[in-house]
């Protein structure tokens, strides 16, 4: 199975939190998550969730997931691994954080 076929089992928005508190860099929660929490109720249920971070952070969040398997989703759809020591283009403005289940979260800049 390809990675960009592999199932979305996405974080809370609570497991993120725990996640990135230690993080040295700004991010937030953006998406259907962030539009609930600020209307004050859920519309739907949710097949992923979104990070939002800032591009200049870039090579910070790499170093901060290094315990992730992070993949890069180079346009126009390719998706591939995203190494330690890559300074991704500008160009790519996705990430997929993989765990063992699946698609854990995606990370936007």
């Amino acid at each position: 199975m390809k990675e960009h076929e592999k199932p979305w089992e996405p974080l809370l928005p609570e497991d993120i939190a725990v996640l990135f508190a230690p993080a040295p860099f700004p991010w937030w929660i953006a998406g259907g998550y962030a539009i609930e929490h600020f209307v004050g109720r859920p519309f739907r249920s949710h097949g992923d969730i979104d990070i939002l971070v800032l591009q200049r952070d870039s090579a910070h969040v790499r170093s901060f997931l290094r315990q992730w398997d992070c993949w890069a989703a180079d346009p126009p759809g390719h998706l591939r691994r995203w190494s330690e020591t890559e300074s991704l283009p500008k160009t790519v403005n996705d990430v997929w954080l993989m765990g063992k289940a699946g698609v854990r979260a995606e990370i936007l800049w």
